[in-house]
């Protein structure tokens, strides 16, 4: 009779360890601002998470952006010079409450050119000056966290609910090499994101009421077995 106890036990124990260590997860996309030209700022709304699908343990956010446009630069300089131009755009993506960051990704385009020496007149135009028309570059940046303040602040209060977070671009573009030389870059850009959110899920009913019957088979064969010890004596 111990043994078939201890039996029941432990295969409900299996049971229930199953439940509790199960995890999934769940990932979702925002919006898609279009491609904007200069400095701006946006909203990324996000789907939050619905606490009727179990207890979150982590949120990570992943920022896609989308740099493209054009650069010039002139060498002034008395000799040639190699020259890099890289068109950049710093996209960030901030807390709706404390306006902090939360992520933040600098795509980027280069070009490296030997540029001849300076021709005498700065005006971007002549042998002294490379212009670049068709630049583009995208690039991602992940925030991961299983902080408490962040699993509240993306978790709604049930149904369907959005969290609007804030997004800014603005250019960071620059030119670099061993030479004195001005440059000018035109830049447009965008972003969107995604946030996956990693939890234990709420136990279907089918596997408690699974749990549930293995449980009253084990206490009706105890039951049996208590009868069948008591008849023989």
């Amino acid at each position: 009779m111990r043994h078939l106890v201890l039996a029941a036990l432990v295969v409900s124990t299996l049971i229930i360890g199953t439940v509790a260590v199960q995890a999934d997860f769940l990932t979702f996309e925002s919006n898609h601002p279009g491609v904007t030209h200069g400095d701006w700022n946006d909203t990324l709304y996000m789907r939050m998470f619905d606490t009727k699908w179990g207890t979150l343990n982590r949120v990570e956010i992943n920022l896609y952006g989308h740099v493209e446009g054009s650069s010039m630069v002139e060498n002034l300089g008395g000799t040639a010079r190699s020259i890099t131009s890289r068109l950049e755009a710093t996209l960030t993506l901030t807390d709706p409450t404390t306006g902090n960051l939360i992520v933040n990704v600098l795509p980027y385009a280069t070009k490296t050119d030997l540029v001849p020496n300076y021709d005498g007149t700065t005006d971007y135009e002549g042998t002294d000056t490379v212009i670049h028309s068709a630049l583009a570059g995208n690039l991602s940046n992940a925030f991961t966290s299983t902080d408490a303040y962040y699993l509240d602040l993306f978790t709604g209060a049930g149904g369907y609910q959005l969290l609007g977070t804030g997004l800014e671009s603005f250019g960071s573009s620059s030119a670099t090499g061993s030479s004195t030389m001005q440059s000018r870059f035109d830049s447009s850009s965008s972003a969107y994101a995604t946030v996956t959110y990693y939890y234990d899920p709420v136990p279907e009913p089918g596997t408690m009421a699974l749990m549930g019957l293995g449980l009253v088979g084990f206490a009706g064969a105890w039951r049996r077995r208590r009868r069948a010890l008591r008849d023989v004596a």
